[in-house]
């Protein structure tokens, strides 16, 4: 375990961020079809994000002991997308912004 210094906590920071907004929001999102989303459904998406939300949770904490590579995040992000849940690029950018300036953008 290594002590986390600025950049590896500006990675942590940056996920979080991006998790804690996809999990406020994790009502909204882009439907298939114009019929309305039964409350089950709806329940079960909302999961479904927070989950991914979880798991990017996870790796800020992580990111903090070890160095994380990109496309650890971005598996996450990919996630995010298939569940038609797309945070602004104001939370993106600072994630990718934050590996390119620890040497992790891959």
């Amino acid at each position: 375990m290594t002590d986390p210094n600025k950049k590896d906590m500006a990675i942590a920071r940056s996920i979080r961020a991006l998790s804690a907004y996809a999990r406020n929001n994790s009502f909204v999102f882009v439907r298939p079809t114009n019929k309305l989303t039964t409350p089950p459904q709806a329940e079960a998406h909302k999961a479904a994000v927070e989950s991914v939300c979880d798991a990017m949770d996870a790796l800020a904490n992580e990111a903090l002991e070890r160095k994380v590579a990109y496309s650890e995040f971005d598996a996450l992000r990919k996630q995010l997308i298939k569940l038609n849940s797309f945070p602004p690029n104001e939370y993106f950018e600072p994630v990718a912004r934050a590996f390119a300036e620890n040497g992790g953008l891959q």
